[in-house]
């Protein structure tokens, strides 16, 4: 969000500056800024943990190991065997989990002149064929079992050490199970839970 001055005339005289929180888009003074951006403390805190839950749907989106739009574990990968002689550019041998399996999916092409093209590819039990794809209306069908996947994700990248942000499990749980008018339950709930040191 960006910080866009507001010039409030009180008086020919008196003049003052108002700033967009850093967060919530209210107003604040220069002098009576949290962080020097945010209106509130509690607008600092909710712009970090909404920070860190976007750097965790990040992770999760650019892992292909995992459905973007339930979470589910597709996939395991294995490092090959060194004898295999392979460079250290071949990043395993890949095996589909339960939730996963092979079939024809579409590749949508953006230039006019290009047509749809059915490749091979991983399809998710919940009909996803693209991993990098979010539907939120599946996501919001699938109610708690989406966030335990979701839950279960977190904590796999967490153990292999691509992140260290805390997530309260419990919390997460609670606010997925509650029916929020937002357009991103999910991450709302994840942002909700996110626990900051």
């Amino acid at each position: 969000m960006s910080v866009k001055p507001h010039i409030q005339h009180r008086s020919s005289t008196d003049a003052t500056d108002e700033y967009d929180c850093g967060h919530c888009g209210g107003a604040r003074t220069p002098y009576a800024s949290v962080a020097g951006s945010f209106c509130s403390t509690e607008c600092l805190r909710s712009h970090k943990q909404s920070k860190r839950a976007r750097e965790l749907l990040e992770l999760l989106e650019n892992d292909h190991r995992f459905c973007y739009t339930c979470f589910a574990h597709l996939k395991d990968v294995q490092q090959p065997p060194s004898r295999w002689g392979l460079s250290e550019s071949v990043t395993g041998i890949q095996h589909l989990r339960p939730p996963a399996r092979s079939g024809e999916r579409t590749i949508n092409r953006d230039s006019e002149l290009a047509k749809d093209e059915a490749r091979t590819g991983t399809i998710c039990r919940c009909g996803n064929t693209d991993h990098r794809h979010r539907e939120s209306t599946i996501q919001r069908i699938g109610g708690m079992d989406v966030a335990e996947q979701l839950i279960e994700a977190i904590d796999i990248l967490r153990d292999e050490g691509k992140h260290e942000v805390g997530v309260d499990d419990r919390r997460l749980r609670e606010v997925a199970e509650r029916e929020l008018p937002l357009a991103d339950p999910l991450r709302f709930a994840l942002t909700e839970a996110v626990i900051l040191e």
